[in-house]
């Protein structure tokens, strides 16, 4: 606690003689300082004289101390006694008169005659609070304000607008105010006092003990001041919330003072390192990024002005960082880059634009920069063109490609950045309207890189130009292409020389203009073509004079196709393909390199079918069980009335990816799967030929036993896996492996279908060695404890095993294996399962697959809570809810933990709870993305159509806001969350706030095409906007342009009509 200051005007008169004053004055007048007596001599005036005698004294008490507490910093002769009639002074080191005045204060010499004459301050001209506006007092947070009812004059009352919480002070202008944050954390933490036992109950009691011992006594009201006592001494603040609890503001200021003088001490240290290593970019990082820390914890709102004020101070460290760090030095990119972002919030966009070229112009190597530069040329709606973001990205690629020639050793990491620019690319040309361009770029770009005519082994021996050129002899024969219909491949081109069926037309006419209505028709109309799979037109087609961006010459791709020849990853790659066509991933066997997770892209994720209402996007690690489930919704409800013809290209694609990778098994397998989804009829057909193609799969005839069992003969499908069982002993060590793939999936089929007996029978069934089950033995035999052992023995076996040998989806099932045995066989309680699950797998994970295989596990323990929950049984919340905050600590974006969470939340009509949970996880974390969002937003939109739950469309419309309208959101420019808050906002009585919406949508979406034609039918329909101001919003789409696929003559010929009538 701050020791109480001690004034000496609070000190009695002490009573001397008048000999000891002359003595003193003696004193004074040979000492060589002067101090306040000698400034008193020499004005000569008495009034100022006893006007500062307040401070003399001070000032004399303070050295007097430093006399008797340090005699060693004075040097002075032994001291004679005064009786033998000699004086010898005391000389001293100068002394610092603290009262002097200084360029950084001013000191008041005048002051008050009186109250020298009183021995205190006069309280009556010490004003209470000074306000200063809207009920808001100097000194206290910005939101508490002054309660005029209840304050009195020696009392102010203060009101809190947030929590409705009083605070009483008699002085607000002497009351350093703490952020709420800091304070209920300083005060609570030592207060509570919880011991171990109640930290894992399953409730929160009402009134602990703490409370209790306070709600006992009634709030003791602040107890009168003397009148004749003017204290300086601030009184308590006076909270009234459970209690009446006193905070002292010595506490509070020591408090504040020790966190304010960590955080400089922690400013010096890293500013000190700054100047001793000059050249490490991470140490100017550090500081910068504490910088900004240390200005995000001002309490109260920051004011326009102060965050220039900020932002000139960071600024003026990058200055010093680059001072040091020239464009030669490693890490000068990632300091460049980390200005420029901070930029982006406080610089114009012409200033952005000019830094922008002067990185590149410097740095113009650089992959990093040149990945961000496409998100800044992508996103400046002020400059935005079609043709030069494209070159953007083009030029991005042959850095990329450069970089890949000159990094060896991560040429593998820089072959993943190459296919995630391309998916980048090729995503924003669709979302342009150029659809048929972005599909040419993927039959190019497949058709090189394995249908080359020396493929696999030649691709990197082979990088002339002669490539390109047989290439484009390929792609000028119009003959088919990959995808399409009677394809064969560029390879089995060069060696037919060319004897190949030509290309089918697939293009459709243009829609007609209609006059009425002209710009609601002309939207309705495009919107209906987004949906569309649009390919490539041959050129004897004869709509070319109508549209002719539906035709692709190899002229209009050569330059990205040049970009991309080295050989690239194969997984990488065909996982980008099936991200572009909204499908999932394939769920590969064994580990290697991975696409940047461009799942939770806000450029790439934006599945118009999905961007609907209350619904959450999907975002969960692909499995084998999960293929054959709901894995293609997403492509069903994007594509919706075409979906035949997608389905066909995209199966077409996979097939000649198969013929390609013959021995990729996983590939076949996911063709099954989407087949099952689409023509279930004709799966178990496709599962035969693929098992007759290769009848050592064990994997494959897991396949046709999942497509047996989805289709309800769950009969046949266990003769499938009985007999591929059986037959695994003859098989190859490797072979072997997939073996508890098949009893994976036959126990959950049976799970899942209710009958836990059967699952738990082929649990203990996985250590035998004949196929058969044992159904002879009673069941107390078959679950003894003795066979639980080895059970439980041979599935760790199998976790070790394959933990080292790089198979981190085979590994997992095991794990799972063991989970659902122990949940079973403890009689369906959750708490031993989770505690396995915890504390014996997620503990022993190490090397290269830990998050992988982290995830899955987290992913499987999900799946036994929600079918536990299902079941209706019992479980502590607080364990379950401890396990789903573990896994969405370390992965906030898995759907299915989300989904779980917040379905055992609401079972207990927690949506507050479920509200600030998610709220904060979306907020707290700075790489949240479109994912975690769509759950915050589907969380309040759910809560609005509860009517009990008292939400409105504002809490809606706040989510919406914080998540696209915040400085520095990472989903900003999600096409997906704009569409959900557009929507919204139609379908509110008033449209009022849905034209904003709209208008803020054009800033943060220029390369949208849609964003545009959903504005016009919305508008145009409800009437919204007149004729101009709709006529703009369609001259934009020419402005950045971007494609019509109405002829662009009739419509303009049918605007100037109306223009002429409205004349």
């Amino acid at each position: 606690m701050a020791s109480i200051p001690k004034f000496g005007s609070f000190r009695p008169k002490a009573k001397t003689n008048p000999s000891e004053i002359v003595s003193q004055k003696l004193g004074h007048e040979r000492n060589d300082e002067g101090g306040a007596d000698s400034f008193y001599r020499r004005r000569g005036k008495p009034d100022q004289r006893h006007s500062l005698d307040k401070h003399g004294r001070q000032r004399t008490d303070t050295a007097e101390n430093q006399l008797n507490q340090h005699p060693s910093h004075y040097s002075s002769p032994t001291p004679r006694s005064h009786h033998d009639g000699s004086y010898e002074p005391i000389r001293t080191k100068k002394i610092i008169d603290e009262t002097e005045e200084s360029d950084l204060y001013i000191i008041d010499r005048r002051g008050d005659a009186q109250n020298i004459q009183y021995g205190s301050l006069h309280k009556y001209s010490i004003p209470q609070y000074r306000r200063i506006g809207h009920g808001r007092l100097v000194g206290t947070p910005t939101h508490v304000k002054l309660n005029h009812k209840q304050s009195t004059e020696k009392l102010a009352v203060l009101i809190s607008a947030e929590d409705d919480v009083h605070y009483y002070a008699s002085r607000p202008l002497t009351t350093f105010s703490l952020s709420r944050n800091e304070i209920s954390h300083h005060l609570l933490s030592e207060d509570i006092g919880l011991n171990d036992v109640e930290t894992q109950d399953d409730f929160v009691p009402f009134q602990s003990d703490f409370n209790q011992e306070r709600v006992s006594q009634p709030p003791e009201p602040p107890e009168p001041v003397d009148a004749g006592y003017r204290s300086q001494m601030p009184a308590p603040i006076y909270r009234r919330n459970n209690g009446a609890e006193a905070i002292s503001d010595d506490n509070r200021d020591l408090l504040s003072d020790d966190a304010d003088l960590l955080r400089r001490k922690e400013q010096a240290r890293l500013s000190q390192y700054t100047k001793d290593h000059p050249l490490d970019v991470d140490g100017w990082l550090r500081l910068i990024e504490h910088q900004k820390k240390g200005s995000s914890q001002w309490g109260g709102t920051i004011s326009s002005k102060e965050k220039l004020a900020i932002a000139d101070i960071i600024f003026s460290i990058y200055d010093q960082a680059l001072a040091h760090v020239d464009a030669e030095k490693p890490g000068y990119d990632r300091l460049v880059l980390s200005m420029l972002k901070e930029g982006s919030v406080s610089w114009d966009a012409a200033k952005l634009r000019r830094r922008w070229a002067q990185a590149l112009k410097s740095s113009p190597n650089s992959t990093l920069l040149w990945t961000k530069y496409v998100d800044f040329i992508q996103t400046d709606n002020k400059e935005f063109h079609f043709e030069a973001c494209k070159s953007a990205y083009v030029q991005c690629l042959r850095v990329l490609q450069a970089a890949r020639k000159s990094i060896h050793c991560e040429s593998e990491r820089t072959s993943c950045i190459q296919i995630y620019i391309f998916l980048r690319l090729t995503s924003f040309m669709r979302d342009a309207g150029y659809d048929e361009l972005a599909i040419g770029c993927w039959q190019a770009l497949l058709e090189y890189h394995f249908f080359h005519p020396g493929y696999p082994n030649n691709l990197d021996s082979q990088l002339d130009d002669s490539q390109l050129d047989s290439l484009e002899n390929f792609w000028d024969a119009e003959v088919p292409r990959i995808g399409e219909r009677h394809a064969l491949g560029w390879q089995q081109f060069i060696q037919n020389k060319g004897a190949q069926p030509s290309r089918q037309s697939q293009s459709a006419t243009s829609p007609t203009v209609r006059t009425e209505e002209l710009f609601h028709s002309f939207a309705c109309e495009e919107i209906k073509q987004i949906s569309k799979l649009h390919l490539p037109a041959p050129s004897d087609d004869g709509s070319m004079s109508e549209d002719p961006f539906q035709f692709i010459m190899f002229s209009d791709i050569r330059s990205i196709v040049e970009t991309l020849r080295h050989k690239l990853p194969v997984r990488p790659l065909i996982n980008a393909f099936l991200t572009f066509m909204h499908l999932p991933a394939v769920a590969w066997d064994s580990s290697g390199s991975e696409l940047e997770d461009s799942t939770t892209d806000q450029f790439i994720q934006h599945l118009s079918g999905l961007d609907r209402l209350g619904m959450n996007f999907a975002n969960v690690r692909q499995t084998t069980y999960n293929l054959f489930d709901q894995a293609f919704t997403g492509f069903q409800v994007y594509f919706g009335e075409d979906i035949d013809n997608a389905y066909a290209f995209v199966s077409k694609v996979l097939e000649m990816l198969v013929l390609s990778l013959p021995d990729n098994h996983e590939l076949s397998e996911y063709i099954l799967a989407f087949g099952l989804t689409h023509h279930p009829s004709e799966a178990p057909k496709a599962a035969r030929r693929s098992l007759k193609a290769h009848p050592s799969s064990l994997r494959l005839y897991n396949a046709y036993a999942l497509i047996e069992a989805r289709l309800g003969r769950l009969q046949k499908a266990e003769e499938v896996w009985q007999t591929a069982l059986s037959m695994r002993h003859e098989f190859s060590e490797t072979t072997k492996d997939e073996s508890i793939l098949l009893w994976h999936s036959r126990i959950m089929t049976h799970i899942l279908k209710g009958d836990e007996t059967a699952a738990l029978r082929y649990i203990f069934e996985i250590i035998n060695n004949d196929w058969r089950p044992q159904t002879q033995n009673p069941l107390d035999e078959i679950h003894s404890p003795a066979q639980k052992l080895r059970v439980i023995r041979h599935l760790e076996e199998g976790w070790n095993h394959l933990k080292h040998r790089n198979k981190p989806r085979l590994v997992v099932l095991y794990a799972e294996c063991h989970m659902w045995c122990e949940y079973l066989t403890s009689g369906c309680k959750l708490e031993p399962a989770i505690d396995l699950v915890q504390q014996r797998y997620l503990r022993s994970i190490e090397g290269s697959e830990t998050s992988l295989i982290a995830e899955l596990l987290h992913q499987a323990e999900s799946l036994l809570i929600k079918l536990h929950f299902q079941r209706h049984r019992a479980y502590r919340p607080a364990r379950v809810r401890a396990a789903l905050l573990d896994g969405l600590k370390d992965f906030p974006s898995n759907s299915a933990l989300l989904e779980v969470h917040g379905l055992i939340e609401f079972h207990f009509r927690m949506e507050d709870r479920v509200r600030s949970a998610l709220s904060n996880r979306a907020l707290q974390r700075a790489e949240t993305n479109v994912i975690s969002w769509s759950f915050v937003i589907a969380e309040e939109f759910r809560r609005f159509k509860d009517s009990t739950s008292g939400t409105t469309e504002n809490s809606v419309r706040n989510a919406f806001r914080r998540a696209l309208l915040e400085t520095g959101s990472t989903v900003c420019h999600s096409i997906a969350l704009w569409t959900m808050w557009l929507q919204f906002e139609s379908s509110t009585p008033h449209h009022k706030s849905a034209r904003q919406v709209f208008m803020d949508g054009l800033r943060y979406l220029p390369w949208s095409k849609a964003w545009l034609l959903m504005g016009l039918r919305i508008f145009a329909d409800e009437r919204e906007m007149n004729f101009p101001e709709l006529r703009q919003v369609y001259d934009l789409l020419l402005e950045r342009e971007l494609r019509i696929r109405m002829n662009a003559d009739a419509v303009e010929a049918a605007i100037a009509e109306l223009e002429g009538a409205r004349e």
